[in-house]
């Protein structure tokens, strides 16, 4: 079965669609099928997949019926892109989608259950606008893990409580399925005293803390995928690496490794496909 996750919070600027990109890449680079769905009317996560938004979209299948639920299958692929990795598919988002879009906040988990996607994908990552509201409550009563990017600022960490309250009250989230990303970390004394108190109010799921890099903002510009493109030069990879081998059952060593073999391959036919191109000018 598919594991679900939700990528949520409810401050903008935390990083949610950088990181829920990044790992359903990295999912996708090892061999793991993925199916990301953007949740969001900005389709963010859509267009650093490589995808322009188009019909028939998230916003369609908010929109469904009773009736039209024996086809869910058929209508579920027809709205299924490819992106630019073999292994990851996207549902992208409308400029119009909003709150008012969902009439019942469990389809989405409904459709994730009587479709193929519930065994076609090793994961579905959703990503979400800030705020709890019917979208993004409907991508968490389809979840069963929760990823929760946060900065490392006094307002970012007061409004988690309230979240973490939220999650483990209203939606009966276990708390091990809580991950607490701190995200755009600065090696300065009053941000290591805000993760020292994040760890102390939330044991066991806080996972590394992923430093501040201009990089990530580079791949966006640049369209390009940070584990394969920008491996080296990125000082947030190791940190990544390590954040998902404590999210997921990854070795660190095998992780990183896997990784390397799936950038050197990208990079050999970058090489040739260069080469191919120059002698045929």
């Amino acid at each position: 079965m598919a594991t679900v996750i939700s990528f949520v919070n409810n401050k903008g600027g935390v990083g949610k669609t950088t990181l829920a990109c990044i790992i359903a890449q990295a999912l996708g680079i090892i061999g793991h099928k993925v199916l990301a769905i953007d949740n969001d009317g900005q389709h963010n996560l859509s267009t650093m997949l490589g995808l322009t938004p188009s019909e028939p979209n998230i916003g369609n299948l908010y929109s469904l019926k009773a009736s039209q639920m024996p086809k869910i299958d058929a209508i579920l692929e027809d709205m299924t892109l490819q992106t630019t990795l073999t292994n990851v598919h996207c549902i992208t988002a409308p400029d119009s989608l909003c709150d008012a879009d969902v009439t019942n906040e469990r389809i989405l988990a409904e459709v994730i259950q009587k479709s193929y996607a519930a065994t076609h994908y090793d994961y579905i990552i959703i990503d979400n606008h800030p705020g709890i509201s019917a979208l993004q409550r409907a991508s968490l009563h389809a979840a069963e893990y929760v990823f929760v990017p946060t900065e490392l600022q006094q307002l970012a960490v007061n409004g988690l409580s309230v979240m973490y309250r939220l999650l483990t009250e209203n939606f009966s989230f276990n708390r091990e399925n809580i991950k607490i990303i701190p995200n755009k970390y600065r090696n300065v004394q009053r941000q290591e005293a805000f993760l020292t108190a994040l760890k102390k109010m939330f044991p066991k799921s806080v996972t590394t803390a992923i430093p501040v890099d201009s990089i990530l903002d580079i791949i966006v510009t640049e369209e390009k995928i940070l584990l394969l493109d920008r491996y080296m030069s990125s000082k947030a990879v190791p940190y990544i690496i390590k954040m998902m081998t404590e999210i997921f059952t990854f070795k660190e060593k095998k992780l990183s490794g896997d990784l390397l073999v799936e950038r050197n391959k990208h990079l050999a036919e970058n090489a040739r496909n260069r080469v191919q191109s120059r002698s045929s000018q």
